[in-house]
Parts: structure tokens; C-alpha cells; sequence
């Protein structure tokens, strides 16, 4: 036992180090909240699609698990309520389009469906379309006036209108349009029309173009090109969506690279009547939640080099998406890369107010997941209450839904560390120590000068080194933490200050530290020896570097970054 007692020290500066850096750890981790959001709450189903949820209007949205339709709805609280529907019929089920009480759908040989649902089953289906053949599937809410939405829905040849009523036939209007690849759409809350932004590829090249489809008769009365999009090989054209800000229309689009597996965001901005003059921009996002950019800078010409931007901007853009907040206005939500420090970087939802039509920094994060949130989705009730969902992905075919609210109830209710954040974080903590293997091979440079002391001591002088243990213990003592004092630079590089608290970052604060361990250790050192038959300075120095190594390097450890050493 006499042996295995000076190992607690050890032990317990290992345990008590080890709790102060897992509070350390979760904070940093979870902390600051993406006020004026809650910290995000995860559903009990997961997505088994790739696609954004679709919201239903006042805290309510739904979307695809396996065989089953999931309705989630929201309290005033934030607090959700999950129910399940089966899917209303077998076979292939693309591109639906859903309401709280009706699903369209493209089913088996590309042919439009319909169910309604009542009570607790869904209504038998019902052709839309005749035909077949259909590639892609569209809606847009409220843009007929006493309709339920207006569906899109495009072949090889052509793009079809119609406007869906609950049990009524649809009549379609019929744009030639052939080679559309995907479209987005969007409500003009000037007139009540519906403004297309659709993407045609035809023999390796790809453009963007608009048209405007009447309010009643979805006849088209306006129909320009917006873009000939030039491509390399190993680019595509991913995803587009469309938003209106009063008579200003925006068009986001982004350009993913099979090559590097990064994706850039461009945005067209146009006035309603005039799309030919579209203006194009890129969507240049900072990286840091507190990168100092100045309004306008997050949209630079088409073409500007990411150096000339002078800011780190992203390059990961995915699945921007329009929000109406309020009615006649829009806001842009996009997921795009977030660097917290030197080892915290995710991908998270940002939502970028839109002025002209233009987007304006700096973009507030809406969620703070440190993980991978994309496929945003942001929707306003009338009250101005925000509600947002995202995916992320799991790596078997399926995704977590996370869902946020703006409800002071709720982020009252979420924006708290759990016990579950902490154990994540104490699971993580020994990764990190191992860097103190590294940072180690610092501390052998303290005990360069007491060393070669009490080994020139000991060989020339070697009475007066058993005679006065005391004496040269305090001698080289003093030496050693003069040499640490002087090398103390090596654990103040600014990759370790980055990850610091502020109230620990000052000269001072360190010397505090360092001046507590040294205490701490030498205590230990005399409790241990003080009842030793023969003292023997270096005996004694040996087990007092030891123990102040051991502290020093697991505190600072958790700070230090092996590109530093």
C-alpha cells in the first residue's frame, strides 16, 4: 500500500482535471444557444427520404419514414406531437406534394395521384392526369385565390398547370417546354400569380429560365431566359428554389462538384417584369458566426475569386429555400459550413435576410447542432413565430429530424446543458488528453538545468548532496520552475488561446495555474516523503516533476493543438 499511495495524486488530479474539462468540453460544444432559436429537439421517427420536409402552415409538417407519412404539429409551447399515416397507396411514391388532409404523388408509370384523408384512412386514389411519363412534381399554396394550391408538374415535353380542389377534377393549362430537368415556384403576392423558375438540359448544356402563370387561368402572360449555366464535367446543377420580395424575384441555384465534393450557391435577382435583366450574384457566406463583414459583402459579382472577397467564406452551400416572413416579403434559408475553432466545424442552417431581393449579412444561424444539418426548412404563423426543421444524416439510408422554435416557452425549456452532453463530452475527454503525449515532449526541456544540478552535484560533491537534501531539493526546484516560466510560451500559442476561456487566456491567469499546480505537486511530494527513513533530493524532484508534468499536460492538453508542437 506504502507503494500504491503515491499514486493517488495522480488519480485524483486526473479526475478533478478530468471534470472541470467536461463541463468545458459541453459548453463549448452546445454553447452559445442560436438565440433567438432554442437548442433543437429530435423527433422520434427519422426521414428515410433526402428531401426538406414540407410545412403545413401554422407548426405543422410532414414528411416521409419508411412505409409511413409522419404529421408532426406544434403547441404554443413548442412541444410536438408526432402521428403516423400509412402511405395512402402501394408502388412508387415520388415527389408528393402534402397538405394536413391530401397528398399528390407521381405513382407507378410517372402517372399524377390524389388521395384525401378523413378520419383515420385515406381515400381511395384518384387519377389527376392522363398519361404518364411525368419526371417532376411541384405545388404552390394559396396562389389562386379560393384554391387549395396549384400543382406543376412536367414531362419531356411540356410544363402542366393546374389548380387541386379536394375531390374536383383538375384542368391543366399546357406549356411547350421540353427538357426540363427541375423547377421551383412561388406565389406573387402582388397579383395572386405563379412564378416559374425551371432548369432545361439539352446536349450537355444547361439553362435557367422563367415564366409567370396568370392568377386564374395559369396561362403563361411572361416568359423569359434567365441563363445559360456553363458546367465543367465533373459539375451539375443540384438544386434551385424561387422566392418573390414584393415585384423583386430572386433565384437561387447551386453548382455541386462530383471533383471536389464542395457546392457554391449563385442567386438571380430580377424585377417581376423584366427577368432578362436578372442580376447574378454568389452566395458567399463567412465561416465564423462573428466574422466582422459588412452588409452587402455576402453577394460579390459572379466570376470575383474567393480571395478577392477577403473573408473565409464557405464552400459547402446546400438546398437554399425562400421563406415568406412576412407576406410579401421573403428571407433565405440555406445550409452552409459553420467554424466554431479549430476543431469544431459542421455544417448548419443559416437564414439570410433578403433587401431588394439581395441578401444581406450577417447570417444568423438557426441551428447549432455540430453535426451536419441540411434540407432546411423555416416557416412563420401569424404571429411572427418561427418554426424550422432540418435533416441530418445517419449513414443507413435514413435521417434525424431536428425541429426548432423561436417560442420563448420553449427556449426556456431547451436552451439547457443535459446529463447526456456531458457524458458525450467526458467520452470525448481521453481523445483529447492524448495530445498530452505530445505536449510532454515540451515539459522535458523544464528539467534540463535541475537535472544536470543535482547530476553534477552527485558526482562531484556527492557528501554535500546526502548531507543537505533539503537544501539542493530547493535548488533544483527553483530551477525547474524557472525553466518553465521562461519556456510557458509554448502553451500559449494561438491555436491553444483560441480554445481558451477568456477568463483564463491573460500572462497572469496562466502564472496562476501554473503557480497552483506547482503547489499542489509539492505538497503532495512532502506528505509522501515527509515519514521517508533517507531523503534523497533527486529521489524527491523526481516524483515532484512527475506529478506538475502530469497536472500541467492534461490541463493544457485539452487547449493544444499538435500543429502547434
Amino acid at each position: 500500500m506504502g507503494k500504491w499511495i503515491r499514486v493517488i495524486p495522480f488519480a485524483a488530479a486526473a479526475v478533478i482535471i478530468g471534470l472541470i474539462q467536461t463541463v468545458l468540453l459541453a459548453n463549448e460544444r452546445i454553447k452559445p444557444y442560436p438565440n433567438p432559436f432554442g437548442r433543437a429537439t429530435v423527433l422520434a421517427h427519422p426521414a428515410t427520404a433526402a428531401e426538406t420536409v414540407q410545412m403545413l402552415g401554422e407548426g405543422a409538417f410532414a414528411y416521409r419514414s419508411g412505409d409511413s407519412l409522419v404529421m408532426v404539429t406544434t403547441d404554443a409551447e413548442g412541444n410536438a406531437a408526432e402521428t403516423t399515416r400509412p402511405l395512402p397507396a402501394p408502388g412508387l411514391f415520388s415527389d408528393a406534394q402534402l397538405t394536413a388532409d391530401s397528398a399528390v404523388w407521381i405513382g407507378d408509370g410517372g402517372k399524377l395521384y390524389g388521395a384525401e384523408w378523413s378520419g383515420s384512412a385515406w381515400s381511395a386514389m384518384r387519377l389527376l392526369a392522363e398519361g404518364g411519363g411525368m419526371k417532376g412534381l411541384s405545388a404552390v399554396g394559396g396562389g389562386v385565390p379560393g384554391s387549395d394550391r396549384v400543382l406543376l408538374r412536367y414531362d419531356e415535353q411540356a410544363l402542366y398547370a393546374g389548380v387541386y380542389r379536394k375531390g374536383a377534377e383538375v384542368t391543366w393549362s399546357k406549356l411547350d417546354l421540353p427538357n426540363i430537368s427541375s423547377l421551383a415556384a412561388a406565389s406573387d403576392p402582388t397579383d395572386g400569380g405563379v412564378g416559374v423558375v425551371y432548369a432545361t438540359e439539352h446536349n450537355g448544356r444547361v439553362s435557367l429560365g422563367f415564366v409567370k402563370l396568370a392568377a386564374r387561368s395559369l396561362q403563361p402572360v411572361l416568359q423569359s431566359k434567365l441563363k445559360e449555366v456553363e458546367l465543367a464535367s465533373y459539375n451539375r446543377l443540384e438544386h434551385i428554389a424561387v422566392g418573390s420580395d414584393r415585384s423583386v424575384w430572386t433565384a437561387a441555384y447551386t453548382i455541386s462538384s462530383s471533383k471536389s465534393g464542395k457546392s457554391y450557391a449563385r442567386l438571380l435577382t430580377f424585377p417581376g417584369d423584366r427577368p432578362q435583366a436578372a442580376e447574378e450574384i454568389r452566395l458567399d457566406l463567412p465561416v465564423k458566426r462573428d466574422a466582422a463583414v459588412p452588409a452587402g459583402s455576402a453577394a460579390v459579382p459572379a466570376g470575383t475569386s474567393d480571395a478577392a472577397t477577403g473573408a473565409d467564406v464557405s464552400d459547402t452551400v446546400l438546398h437554399p429555400a425562400f421563406v415568406a416572413n412576412p407576406p410579401g416579403t421573403s428571407e433565405l434559408v440555406v445550409s452552409s459550413v459553420y467554424v466554431k475553432n479549430r476543431r469544431l466545424t459542421s455544417q448548419e442552417v443559416y437564414r439570410i435576410g433578403l433587401t431588394g431581393g439581395k441578401p444581406q449579412l450577417p447570417a444568423a444561424l438557426v441551428s447549432h447542432s455540430a453535426g451536419f444539418a441540411d434540407y432546411p426548412a423555416l416557416a412563420y404563423d401569424g404571429q411572427g413565430h418561427a418554426l424550422a426543421v432540418w435533416l441530418e444524416p445517419k449513414g443507413d439510408d435514413s435521417y434525424l429530424v431536428h425541429y426548432t422554435s423561436n417560442l420563448e416557452p420553449y427556449r426556456t425549456r431547451t436552451d439547457k446543458l443535459t446529463g447526456a452532453d456531458y457524458q458525450r463530452s467526458a467520452e470525448t475527454l481521453p481523445l483529447l488528453w492524448g495530445i498530452a503525449l505530445l505536449t510532454a515532449l515540451l515539459s522535458l526541456k523544464w528539467i534540463v538545468l535541475p537535472a544536470a544540478y543535482l547530476l553534477v552535484l552527485y558526482t562531484l560533491r556527492e557528501a554535500h548532496y546526502d548531507n543537505h537534501p533539503a537544501l539542493h531539493f530547493g535548488i533544483s526546484l527553483g530551477l525547474y520552475l524557472a525553466s518553465k516560466l521562461v519556456l510557458l510560451g509554448d502553451y500559449r500559442k494561438p491555436q491553444a488561446l483560441e480554445l481558451m476561456p477568456p477568463a483564463v487566456q491573460s500572462v497572469a491567469a496562466h502564472l496562476a495555474i501554473v503557480a497552483l499546480i506547482a503547489v499542489l505537486a509539492y505538497v503532495s511530494t512532502k506528505l509522501l516523503h515527509r515519514d521517508a527513513d533517507y531523503r534523497n533530493a533527486g529521489l524527491e524532484l523526481l516524483y515532484f516533476v512527475a506529478l506538475d508534468i502530469w497536472m500541467t499536460n492534461l490541463w493544457f492538453a485539452y487547449f493544444m493543438s499538435p500543429a502547434s508542437l
